[in-house]
């Protein structure tokens, strides 16, 4: 092996060049006409010292003789083509042989190029520098490559903050999300809010990737900041949706399932925009309980959607809730779709253990699409109900457990600052008509509250008491609905039903609602005070009566009394003055 260098071109130097013959005549001529070209020349007699001399040194380009002793370029070439670590080296063969199938196997081993002997100075450096451009091109490329990889390391810390860190971890939940590429474009979101409802909203873009998963961060960012200021589903759906149609193309949207688990109700309010049923399972029965079909076309595809509340469910301990994308029933195997509608219904329904359902249908899957890249991104998503949903959100019903079983319902009636529901109130909100069918107060009226003055670790427990009051005085004051209602098989179902159409035709209903701040003892106040346009009840005969705590009913008014400081119904019930201090 020999190093030949040419001073002369060090000024265009083009690289260091392999030239690989067993002639040391080829090699000395070739090498001159590489060195005169401006390249540096080492030289090897046979393959095997090429592939030693490849591992030691850095090599712009390679010419390959075909037939040498020891190791014949074929074979030498092959070996060094499939050690590049990503880096493009062109290899050139030398040969006298025409044959088309001898340039075949030439290309088939790797090579890159032909040269035929004897060497014509111009037709080298014709191959020279367009196998310089297929390696500069290949340079660029691998650098862009990088530089991606960068970027996408940098875009998945980002992405697993926002629809992993973000979430709250659920006990009894079970998910999957299977990337069809790098980025998924499902995503699920979960979070509790300050009354402690569980929301898990499963999301579906169009396509996959990178471009659907960025989609879906500003959908994140509303999820997490309503959820956390207790805004209902209804709300975010429909913010959400505003903000896709401003921001995405008109061929991108969002299909959605948003699921809202109420303990204190056993109950879960289902939202399905364009995406396939959701399964309530029962799970004592085994068998389905409900199916609900899409309400709502997907969002991001018309700004003029405007979602009503959802129907909700009546749901008891061990029931599963399924949701799952149609990336899962749209996958396809060799011969064809792995599911139809009917045949995933059909494995719903013939199922013969609710807990086994999750594990059957990813297993059934896997096994079907072994070896076969998905076409779109899959989830699936299996909410097993139970306190344990609740567990990380359970203090406050335990403290409300505790309120009701100890059977304390005396009214209080502690000393207040002289005449504090006199003065001028500091917030001020009356909803009449439609802005009661249409509006959900509580979060504005905390987040108002809390900039008047810090509520800090107390904005909970004020979003709780505000719920509650307000409505109580829609529901049982504005629209004259009694609670007990619920109590039926269908009761939720009725009651909204009932509730809406009240709504609907009571366009002089109205509550009003006001705050105002005080100070004594050192302590910052909250005086709340709410008047309905109803007719109001005997709340003297109501406290007298122990609530039952296994009913969906009757229990909120007693829950404030314990967090107020002090509550007092007056006008016949339709009007409410409540404290609370810290």
């Amino acid at each position: 092996m020999e190093l030949q260098e040419d001073t002369e071109h060090d000024s265009e130097h083009r690289g260091t060049a392999l030239v690989v013959d067993d002639e040391q005549t080829n090699r000395l001529f070739l090498s001159a006409l590489l060195q005169n070209a401006g390249f540096n020349v080492i030289e090897a007699v046979n393959g095997q010292e090429a592939v030693e001399l490849k591992k030691q040194e850095v090599i712009d380009i390679v010419f390959m003789d075909v037939m040498m002793p020891i190791m014949d370029g074929i074979a030498a070439t092959k070996i060094i083509k499939s050690d590049t670590e990503g880096v493009f080296t062109p290899v050139i063969f030398l040969t006298a042989m025409s044959d088309s199938e001898d340039i075949a196997r030439c290309i088939d081993a790797g090579g890159d190029d032909v040269l035929t002997k004897p060497y014509d100075a111009n037709i080298l450096e014709a191959k020279i520098i367009a196998q310089e451009r297929i390696r500069d091109l290949h340079r660029n490329i691998s650098r862009l490559l990088g530089s991606l990889d960068t970027e996408h390391e940098m875009a998945h810390h980002v992405h697993d903050y926002i629809f992993t860190q973000r979430n709250v971890k659920v006990n009894k939940v079970r998910s999957t999300i299977l990337s069809a590429a790098r980025f998924s474009g499902d995503a699920l979101f979960t979070a509790y809010t300050p009354n402690h409802e569980l929301y898990i909203m499963l999301s579906d873009f169009t396509g996959h990737g990178l471009p659907a998963a960025l989609a879906a961060m500003p959908v994140a960012s509303i999820f997490h900041n309503r959820a956390s200021k207790g805004y209902s589903a209804q709300y975010i759906l429909n913010e959400c949706n505003q903000q896709l149609c401003d921001m995405l193309p008109g061929n991108m949207f969002m299909a959605a399932q948003f699921a809202v688990f109420s303990l204190n109700t056993n109950s879960v309010q289902l939202y399905n925009c364009g995406m396939p049923e959701i399964f309530i399972m029962n799970g004592k029965e085994n068998k389905v309980r409900h199916r609900v079909e899409s309400m709502a076309p997907p969002l991001g595809v018309d700004d003029k959607l405007a979602l009503r509340p959802a129907q909700k469910y009546r749901i008891e301990t061990d029931d599963h809730v399924f949701l799952y994308s149609d990336g899962l029933t749209e996958a396809r195997n060799d011969t064809d779709l792995l599911y139809t509608d009917s045949d995933f219904n059909k494995r719903i329904t013939s199922l013969s253990n609710v807990s086994s359902l999750y594990d059957d249908i990813l297993d059934n899957f896997h096994q079907a699409t072994d070896g076969h890249e998905l076409e779109d991104d899959v989830s699936l998503v299996d909410i097993n109900y139970s306190q344990e949903l609740f567990s990380d959100s359970q203090s406050l019903f335990e403290g409300e457990q505790r309120s009701l079983e100890k059977g304390s319902f005396d009214l209080q009636f502690n000393s207040l600052p002289d005449d504090v529901f006199a003065t001028e109130p500091d917030l001020s909100v009356t909803l009449t008509g439609k802005q009661l069918l249409n509006t959900d107060p509580v979060p504005l009226l905390v987040e108002n509250i809390d900039m008047l003055t810090e509520l800090g670790d107390n904005k909970t427990t004020i979003y709780l008491i505000l719920s509650e009051l307000i409505v109580n005085a829609i529901d049982h004051g504005a629209l004259g609905l009694e609670s007990k209602l619920k109590n039926a098989p269908d009761g939720f179902e009725k009651y909204l039903e009932v509730r809406g159409q009240r709504l609907s035709d009571s366009p002089d209903a109205f509550v009003k609602i006001q705050f105002r701040l005080y100070s004594q003892n050192g302590r910052t106040g909250l005086a709340i005070s709410i008047k309905d346009s109803g007719k109001g009840f005997n709340f003297n005969d109501y406290f007298k009566n122990k609530p039952d705590v296994n009913l969906h009913h009757g229990r909120g008014v007693f829950l404030v009394n314990e967090l107020c400081d002090t509550l007092e119904y007056k006008n016949d019930g339709s009007y409410v003055e409540a404290t609370i201090s810290w």
